[in-house]
């Protein structure tokens, strides 16, 4: 059963399309429409015919962003136009980050929380966790692009059937799983283009009754084109060139 469960998991790490840089679904957002009248121009020209006129306050759906001037919204979720970036605001609608960062940057976001997510569920709603009572999850804390760096940080925990119960020390047995999980995290990231991606992980530190989350290992991986056309096609090839802090085999050998 334990090993049934284990090949199931490592199918669900290697089948949501990790090896991708395409950009798949849209990523849709709300904005609110802050100029008093507002046009909304079939394509992205302030020459091209206009389609529909917006007033204040008016809410849009909005799903491209074209060269940080234009967005491309929806009209009565039928037909698609563009509207000047200067005439929609933000701030009630999306977290300070997405304001100020492009659509890819948003999409990625959301692709890492989406598939974080989907790793929890997938553990804690399985046979395993009802029979052992403990398995590894994750929390998204955030995505930041400074200086070439696209970095994602995120928490390494657990979750166990009993309150207080200590699992600091206690052996992993999904640590291959899980270091597969951040090569997919790393593909995910790689839609939005930089040249260093790391992933960040911390762990909570309890500090008498309060919980504090401390740095525990980094992963860095310098992109290259054609060192990418290697890796996307072989699992665990990309281990060969991310540098960790952490020797790769102890990483993710005990629970946190």
């Amino acid at each position: 059963m334990f090993r049934i469960f284990l090949s199931t998991l490592l199918f669900f790490v290697l089948s949501m399309n990790a090896f991708s840089q395409t950009d798949g679904d849209a990523v849709e957002f709300v904005g609110i429409v802050k100029k008093q009248v507002a046009n909304i121009y079939e394509n992205p020209d302030e020459k091209a015919k206009i389609l529909r006129r917006f007033y204040r306050g008016t809410k849009l759906i909005v799903f491209e962003v074209d060269e940080e001037e234009w967005l491309k919204v929806k009209i009565n979720n039928t037909k698609t136009g563009y509207i000047k970036r200067d005439d929609v605001d933000f701030k009630n609608t999306l977290k300070k980050e997405a304001i100020k960062n492009s659509y890819k940057y948003n999409k990625v976001s959301l692709e890492l929380k989406s598939v974080i997510e989907r790793f929890n569920i997938n553990f804690s709603e399985s046979m395993y966790f009802q029979q052992e009572g403990i398995v590894p999850q994750f929390e998204y804390m955030d995505l930041l692009f400074k200086d070439g760096f696209l970095k994602a940080e995120i928490v390494y925990t657990t979750k166990t059937k009993f309150e207080n119960e200590r699992t600091a020390g206690k052996e992993n047995p999904f640590a291959e799983e899980l270091k597969d999980f951040i090569e997919l995290l790393f593909f995910k990231m790689m839609i939005y283009e930089a040249e260093f991606y790391r992933i960040n992980l911390y762990k909570y530190n309890n500090n008498g009754k309060l919980e504090e989350k401390v740095l525990y290992a980094t992963f860095e991986y310098k992109y290259d084109d054609e060192q990418f056309k290697v890796i996307k096609n072989k699992k665990g090839m990309i281990w060969n060139f991310v540098k960790s802090n952490i020797p790769l085999e102890e990483v993710f050998k005990y629970y946190p």
